[in-house]
């Protein structure tokens, strides 16, 4: 398993275990709209991590080989860029569809909690190398 399959494994596992949590306070809380909009936006975040995940995959396996297919690996990240702005404006535009049942603001925290997760790891990785 390579580094990157690692971090991915790892995101995924602790991403899952927030939605769990969100799903669960979204069942038994009084706040079921801010908990809905938490797991729309984790869903949402984790597909754009997934995307650039992938992205990172078919470029790698695209660096070695010639360079006519490194101009459709530039072409596949370009269409993953439209992809996860794409995935951001679907997130919010939920938000903005069902107000009353998905939470703009808990959307827009779970979307960008996955950036807050990577870099609260960078931070961990460098002060364990330190």
């Amino acid at each position: 398993m390579t580094a990157l399959q690692t971090k991915m494994k790892g995101y995924s596992f602790v991403l899952g275990s927030l939605a769990v949590l969100s799903l669960i306070g979204y069942a038994l809380t009084p706040y079921p709209s801010y908990f809905l909009g938490f797991f729309v936006g984790l869903f949402f975040g984790f597909l754009n991590l997934w995307t650039t995940y992938r992205k990172a995959v078919i470029i790698g396996g695209f660096s070695a080989e010639t360079s006519k297919k490194s101009l459709l690996s530039y072409g596949m990240a370009s269409l993953g860029m439209v992809i996860r702005i794409g995935l951001a404006i679907t997130a919010v535009a939920l938000a903005l569809k069902f107000p009353e049942n998905i939470h703009l603001l808990s959307v827009i925290a779970g979307f960008s909690l996955i950036y807050v997760i990577i870099l609260l790891d960078l931070i961990l990785q460098f002060v364990r190398k330190r």
